[in-house]
């Protein structure tokens, strides 16, 4: 069960490994066998390893990423925080934001293994 400062030091990791564009780091963020959904109602990608693929194909359309959270709560071996970023898509070079919710269910060992994101363009 992660602690509220475990849960911090995950997701700064995460703010690291998605600023840096960095597949590897994020993959260590995540359990062999992880779930990991990346919209509502998306097909989850299964396994560490297609999480590094899923995040090397997401490096390669965005650029100059900036990344914040706040953590709305931990229990049991779930944390869940509020998230919002600002990148540059590399295809048109526009600059856009966007706000959302982190679902993370951790091991025992505190590495996340059932991830689920929700994200809303800001539209302006």
């Amino acid at each position: 069960m992660p602690t509220s400062e475990q849960f911090r030091d995950w997701l700064d990791g995460y703010r690291d490994a998605f600023e840096r564009l960095d597949p590897a780091s994020a993959g260590a963020l995540f359990s062999e066998d992880v779930a990991y959904v990346e919209s509502p109602f998306a097909t989850p990608i299964l396994g560490r390893s297609s999480v590094v693929a899923y995040w090397a194909m997401v490096a390669e359309v965005m650029r100059d990423v900036e990344f914040g959270f706040e953590i709305l709560a931990v229990a049991g071996d779930v944390g869940v925080a509020r998230v919002h970023d600002a990148l540059t898509r590399t295809s048109s070079g526009r600059r856009v934001r966007y706000d959302g919710i982190f679902y993370c269910r951790f091991d025992a060992d505190v590495v996340c293994a059932e991830f689920r994101e929700w994200w809303v363009h800001d539209p302006g």
